[in-house]
């Protein structure tokens, strides 16, 4: 049964394309999530991922110190396996989902081969811990604190519910039909996996080149913002240019407004000037009027008053003839006053008053009687024949003519 069993190892481990049996036998232990992880390769320490793997009593049990550095041996596997030579991550989706299927085939190919019955045999286990390993072993988790996870608490950890195949009713034949097919399928992965490599190749050229063309494209964008800057300094010179004319623009429209209000003043003004020229058109045409009747009450007056000069001489004339007889008796004849003496000089009204400049006679007598003296005692005091008007139509009438007259 033992030799049998490791024949089967073996063999197993032979066609595995390079997986040792402690590989397939962690794949085995671990869950689907956990699978991903370690695919990942988010955890890189071996403890941690020991402790959370879900392990077999096997794991604990059987393997003793060696599994330990086969488990960094795995690690170290996992890494060269996921990732680049650069130690870039694998980032291609369909990459990894293929080493995900490869690992899961080699899972179910330990399970139909009953590489899980192995370890757990109650047999195998015995026979390992009479190894002088054992003692290795103990000495190794209690340097690592493993001693707390015993038997049982390994055991309910790894419960599975697996249907395990009996290793007994496995013949070889069915064994190599199943390395023959996993082998089958591996080839085919690896081809497909090369052809994805291809892919990537062409993938990485179309990059570099999109690359290229990214760097000539953001050369020409920044000759275009250098371009767009010097635009946008002469927009806005022009701007503060347009600013300046806007303002003298302003200005000018001030100044148009303010000569406006003052040729609107100036024609008030002169709608002013024009109305008082006219009123005073009006009246000097009706102080003309009023000048032509007063001429011609003036005339008629004037008429009268020597109408009446006439008669006054004519009085005197007869009171000197009367009067001559008696006083030529009683005046002695030096001091007698001829008729022709006495007698007002005939002249115009308006030139009497030039009498003032004859010779006074030596004899009181003998002074002649003036016309302003006649005037004041029978017309009264002498006046123009403007008095009766205001002053200023009297300088109207003196400075002035109509133009009717």
């Amino acid at each position: 049964m033992k030799e049998h069993t490791l024949s089967l190892v073996n063999n197993l481990q032979e066609s595995c394309l390079g997986f040792s049996i402690d590989e397939i036998q962690l794949f085995i232990a671990l869950d689907a999530q956990e699978l991903e992880e370690l695919a990942n390769f988010r955890t890189i320490n071996s403890r941690s991922i020991l402790h959370r793997i879900a392990v077999t009593e096997s794991l604990t049990q059987d393997l003793g110190p060696s599994y330990y550095r086969q488990l960094e041996q795995l690690l170290t596997f996992m890494k060269n396996k996921f990732l680049r030579e650069d130690g870039e991550r694998v980032t291609s989706k369909l990459i990894f989902n293929k080493k995900i299927s490869y690992i899961r085939d080699l899972i179910a190919l330990a399970e139909r081969c009953g590489v899980q019955e192995i370890f757990n045999s109650r047999q195998y286990i015995a026979n390992y811990c009479d190894s002088p390993e054992w003692q290795n072993r103990v000495a190794f988790c209690q340097e690592r604190d493993m001693l707390a996870l015993t038997f049982d608490d390994i055991k309910r950890y790894s419960q599975r519910k697996r249907v395990m195949p009996d290793l007994r009713k496995t013949t070889l034949e069915d064994f190599v039909s199943e390395l023959t097919s996993l082998r089958t399928k591996c080839g085919r992965l690896e081809q497909e996996l090369a052809e994805k490599s291809a892919s990537e190749q062409a993938a990485e050229a179309r990059y570099q080149a999109a690359t290229a063309s990214y760097d000539l494209t953001v050369k020409e964008l920044t000759g275009k913002s250098e371009e767009i800057e010097g635009l946008q300094s002469s927009n806005f010179k022009l701007r503060e240019e347009l600013e300046q004319r806007e303002s003298l623009i302003a200005e000018l429209r001030y100044s148009i407004e303010l000569a406006n209000k003052k040729a609107e003043a100036a024609e008030q003004h002169m709608n002013s000037i024009t109305r008082d020229m006219t009123r005073l058109q009006r009246d000097y045409h009706e102080q003309a009027m009023a000048n032509n009747d007063l001429r011609r009450k003036l005339g008629s007056s004037t008429k009268k008053i020597e109408k009446v000069q006439g008669a006054i001489n004519g009085l005197l004339d007869a009171m000197g003839a009367a009067n001559s007889d008696s006083e030529r008796e009683a005046t002695p004849p030096s001091l007698r006053v001829t008729p022709s003496r006495a007698r007002i000089r005939q002249s115009s009204v308006l030139d009497a008053d030039t009498s003032d400049d004859e010779a006074t006679p030596a004899h009181p007598t003998d002074t002649p009687i003036r016309l302003s003296q006649v005037r004041g005692s029978f017309l009264g005091p002498r006046s123009s024949s403007n008095d009766h008007l205001p002053a200023a139509k009297v300088a109207r009438t003196t400075t002035q003519r109509s133009p009717t007259s």
